[in-house]
């Protein structure tokens, strides 16, 4: 929750708004008053003054990962507020907010999520390349930016160890087995936790909270590596998308990306053939070369299957089925064949 309220002051920054809570502390837009620009400011509490160098690791792993698709950094601060002192991350604003906020108001097209995660795999290669996990890739900590992506929160991020390995901090529905089960964060618990984020983004769980804690014995699914196998994928996810995230989630190391670069590489070979927009639960649509496409099924019998093309009716793909499921079902599938080239 936050602590400071909208049109209050925090050294140079005017609060404008809360944005949200990252780990060990709370995320602004505010208004930079010196340099009459909005900026983002994460504000961490310091019991303990010379506990303050400790509380910027943060800002200094972004500093260290510069790039791109990485969240940039301005300067980290002490400042001394109501008697309380505060370490002040100043970082980038980007407006558009984040893909799981994209996800709660709409449907994220194909075309969409993969830019997103091609964009963040750029972003998390880079930072191993510095020898540092993220260990909290989610929808939420992903930014839009301009058409694409950059990751931000670098709460938990940690230095690779001697092994090639941190501790065992992550986030939780997103954890590998072996970080699950008490073993260390790697460059491949940082792949399945991108892997897990791709699941979301494909399937459109936005409510992934919720619906992940529904499975019965989700804890157990979790040390087991099969949290995404017991949620299961929506008829509407290519098999190609699939293919890449069951890769990068499998359970046994030794089967998943063992890189993030392997990992983009394969989104990049992805091609877009109809880039579809959830309209209804009846109904689909997206242009292609100019031409717009719509196909929809009918709630009342009979059940009729249509492909329109600049409205239309193209009677070759029209089809009727017994049951309003069974053409529902045709719908989400022919989705998902039909998404990529």
């Amino acid at each position: 929750m936050p602590i400071f309220s909208i049109g209050s002051t925090v050294g140079k920054y005017q609060i404008i708004n809360f944005l949200g809570s990252g780990h060990f502390g709370a995320v602004y837009h505010a208004h930079d008053m010196a340099l009459d620009c909005q900026k983002a400011i994460k504000i961490l509490d310091v019991s303990d003054p010379a506990d303050f160098i400790s509380k910027l690791d943060e800002a200094q792993f972004l500093k260290k990962c510069e790039h791109q698709n990485v969240v940039r950094v301005n300067e980290a601060n002490a400042e001394m507020v109501g008697g309380d002192l505060k370490a002040i991350i100043d970082m980038e604003y980007l407006p558009k907010g984040s893909v799981q906020a994209a996800m709660e108001k709409g449907f994220v097209r194909a075309s969409k999520y993969i830019r997103y995660m091609t964009d963040v795999t750029y972003g998390i290669e880079n930072a191993h390349r510095q020898g540092i996990l993220h260990r909290d890739i989610k929808p939420g900590n992903i930014l839009i930016s301009g058409g694409g992506a950059k990751i931000s929160d670098f709460g938990l991020a940690t230095m690779l160890s001697g092994n090639s390995y941190g501790s065992s901090q992550s986030y939780r529905t997103h954890s590998a087995p072996e970080v699950a089960n008490g073993g260390g964060t790697s460059i491949a618990s940082d792949v399945f936790a991108a892997g897990m984020t791709l699941f979301r983004l494909a399937n459109q769980y936005g409510d992934w909270n919720s619906r992940s804690k529904s499975i019965p014995d989700y804890l157990n699914h979790i040390r087991a590596g099969t949290l995404a196998t017991k949620v299961g994928y929506r008829d509407f996810v290519p098999s190609k998308i699939r293919r890449i995230i069951n890769r990068a989630i499998n359970p046994d190391i030794s089967k998943r990306f063992s890189r993030m670069v392997d990992f983009r590489q394969k989104l990049e070979k992805l091609s877009i053939d109809f880039d579809w927009a959830h309209r209804s639960v009846n109904s689909w649509t997206c242009t292609k070369n100019g031409v717009k496409y719509e196909i929809r099924i009918s709630q009342n019998s009979p059940f009729t299957f249509d492909l329109l093309k600049n409205g239309r009716r193209n009677r070759s793909e029209s089809m009727t089925f017994a049951s309003y499921t069974a053409a529902a079902q045709y719908l989400q599938k022919y989705v998902a064949k039909t998404t990529f080239s």
